[in-house]
């Protein structure tokens, strides 16, 4: 369909047989194990859909069924202090309807990636974003990205205060990806009983002042994310 698909192509195979350990590109696709890789290749070359509201998880069940299967990924992906205990998750699948915790599936079905967000009154809350290494470096993310923005056009995030090249990094991808990072941070406690105080910015789909930023922390980081702690206690004793 796209004149620059065969070179996409080439350019992911030679990625993943440098990634396996597997310098043949027809040896690697033989391999029992490739199935799902080049299934997704495939559906990545020619229009797969990674996000879509149809497939979002509703009941408690399938929350804390979707939230244990990408809960490696999560682990891997993110530092102690932005990370939860599952059980402080669970709590919230059942007690906030707005908490979502959705994964991302490659065309064999096995999760690839992960976006927990909180989808309120008027603006969508992506707190945790992350692609399986075995699927990162290939576009995946910034695909994930521009289809949850076409449901959630008013999106907003934090992200580590950029001052290292990783850091650095991160926000670039997202205002590559149609983002803006606000002149605007903030000292956050973490997500356990004790605090570990970092700095956070917030990036969102559409800019935000100062004024605005300060009053989404107060409104809404504190009493809703932040107030669920590593175990499934909350932070306020509420």
């Amino acid at each position: 369909r796209r004149p620059h698909s065969i070179g996409r192509c080439a350019r992911y195979m030679s990625h993943r047989t440098r990634e396996l350990g597997q310098g043949d590109p027809i040896a690697w696709a033989r391999r029992p194990d490739s199935l799902g890789d080049m299934k997704y290749l495939l559906n990545r070359v020619f229009g797969m859909s990674y996000f879509s509201l149809e497939n979002v998880p509703h009941t408690i069940e399938e929350k804390m069924a979707q939230l244990r299967e990408t809960w490696d990924i999560y682990v891997y992906s993110f530092p102690e202090h932005e990370r939860r205990a599952i059980e402080a998750y669970e709590t919230m699948c059942r007690v906030e309807p707005g908490f979502t915790p959705y994964t991302i599936r490659d065309a064999s079905g096995a999760a690839m990636g992960l976006v927990w967000y909180w989808a309120m009154d008027g603006f969508a809350y992506l707190e945790h974003f992350a692609v399986a290494k075995t699927h990162r470096n290939a576009g995946v993310g910034a695909q994930i990205l521009a289809e949850f923005l076409k449901f959630y056009p008013n999106v907003v995030l934090e992200v580590e205060e950029p001052v290292d090249d990783i850091t650095r990094r991160r926000v670039a991808f997202y205002c590559r990806n149609g983002m803006t990072f606000n002149d605007f941070s903030y000292t956050n406690p973490g997500y356990w009983k004790t605090p570990m105080y970092h700095t956070l910015c917030l990036v969102s789909s559409q800019p935000m002042d100062s004024a605005r930023c300060q009053k989404f922390v107060e409104d809404f980081i504190y009493p809703k994310p932040l107030s669920y702690v590593g175990s499934s206690e909350r932070r306020n004793g509420a």
